[in-house]
């Protein structure tokens, strides 16, 4: 191979040439790099400033409006002061600045306080508008306000009573030589000193109509009941201060007590309810007098309440037993002559040949040889046909009691309308007797 030192020159050249061409092109990428950072940059901070911008301004506006709603409230709540308190203020203020100075002329022309005359409309006038400021907290508060309006009005009386003095003699003219002028002036500064506290009234009795929530139907619906049925609002207003039910309730209450059936009974119905109650007030008269009602645990309670069928059933199940013990005993021979006790029977103590069992107990009968004594007693009859023995408890029992009914049947049958009570006391007879026979009566048990 030739060496050729032109071709190895332009060799290098290109080389060189290559070598500055990337590196152009690297420098060229990293300035297009960097201005694009710095582009980038530069919009971020523009975006921030604009956000900032947008922030400061809606700042401002928010306080711009804050400060406006400001305002605005500010208006508006003291317009609305000056709607709600300038007329009142305005009515009971004029009358009071007119009382205070007819006051105030009073105590420094007639007193002769000086310098002190001031403090007489404020030591009057004054304590009529605490008085007046208690009884208004005093309703704020739902508590009874009636001791603190009823010293308003003493005091805005003893107020206007001076004033009334001060007018009749301001002109300088006697008291029998006063002209028409003289009372005019007088009444109407002693009207000064009342109608604040008759402004204030109607207020008071505003606020409370409005606590009370009461629509102009239902006032109207109360003043309806008070002049239609006077009698039974005051006892329903009895009824709710005594039980402290509503107002409704405490009505229908006082409907029931009165009539037995509540408001929306029609009037036929009231006038049957009411004869029911009569009737039956007087059916609980009697049991009173008769002392089948009691007072337990602060209610009137029956004691002659009847049975219930258990307890019926229990008490014929006791009068069976007692029957079949009492018959029993009844057939038993009689003892020996020797004997002073029932209990030495022979069948009894075992003195027949039997050995008496061990421990000292006796033997009573078993069921079958009840049922042969039965028997035995059924056969022994005597030649007319009745028992050879006197009858037994139950059958006298029975017997007396159909006696006892005979006897009410028959005294019903000559008095009709006599009640259990005049039975009972008619033959000697408890009323309880009396119910129960009747009872067995009305079920066909009478002969």
């Amino acid at each position: 191979m030739t060496w050729d030192a032109k071709a190895e020159r332009i060799e290098a050249q290109g080389k060189a040439d290559l070598a500055a061409a990337q590196a152009e092109a690297l420098r060229v990428q990293n300035e297009l790099a960097r201005k694009t950072a710095e582009n980038r940059r530069d919009d971020e901070r523009a975006t921030r400033r604009q956000e900032e911008r947008a922030e400061r301004h809606r700042q401002a506006t928010e306080r711009a409006n804050r400060r406006r709603q400001r305002r605005t409230d500010a208006w508006r709540a003291g317009t609305a002061a000056g709607r709600r308190w300038g007329l009142p203020v305005l009515a009971i203020g004029a009358p009071a600045v007119i009382a205070w100075n007819g006051q105030y002329e009073f105590g420094r022309q007639v007193m002769h306080l000086g310098v002190l005359a001031p403090l007489l409309p404020v030591a009057l006038e004054g304590s009529v508008l605490y008085s007046a400021r208690l009884a208004h907290e005093a309703i704020e508060a739902d508590q009874p306000a009636g001791r603190y309006r009823a010293m308003t009005w003493i005091q805005a009386g003893i107020a206007s009573c001076l004033n009334v003095w001060h007018g009749l003699t301001s002109a300088g003219h006697s008291l029998h030589h006063l002209a028409v002028t003289d009372y005019q002036v007088g009444v109407a500064l002693g009207l000064t000193s009342l109608l604040g506290i008759a402004l204030l009234e109607l207020t008071v009795a505003l606020k409370q109509r409005k606590q009370r929530a009461r629509t102009a139907a239902q006032t109207r619906q109360a003043l309806i009941r008070r002049v239609r049925f006077p009698r039974l609002s005051a006892q329903a207003a009895a009824i709710s201060a005594a039980r402290g039910v509503a107002a409704d309730e405490a009505w229908r209450a006082a409907w029931i007590d009165r009539y037995g059936v509540g408001p929306e009974a029609t009037r036929r119905a009231r006038r049957t309810a009411r004869k029911i109650l009569s009737r039956q007030q007087r059916a609980d008269r009697d049991a009173a007098g008769a002392g089948n009602l009691a007072i337990k645990d602060g209610v009137i309670v029956r004691t002659d309440v009847e049975p219930t069928d258990a307890e019926r059933d229990a008490a014929i199940l006791e009068t069976a037993l007692a029957d079949e013990v009492e018959a029993w005993l009844a057939d038993r021979e009689p003892p020996d002559a020797g004997s002073t006790s029932p209990l030495h029977d022979p069948d009894m103590d075992g003195s027949d040949g039997a050995a008496k069992p061990a421990g000292g107990s006796r033997d009573f009968p078993s069921p079958e040889a009840d049922q042969i004594r039965a028997k035995q007693r059924n056969d022994r009859l005597d030649h007319t046909g009745h028992t050879a023995r006197s009858r037994s408890g139950a059958e006298a029992r029975r017997a007396k009691g159909a006696q006892t009914r005979q006897r009410i049947a028959d005294h019903l049958a000559a008095h009709p309308d006599h009640k259990p009570k005049q039975i009972a006391e008619a033959l000697d007879l408890g009323v309880t007797t009396i119910k129960r026979h009747l009872r067995a009566i009305a079920d066909g048990g009478a002969a």
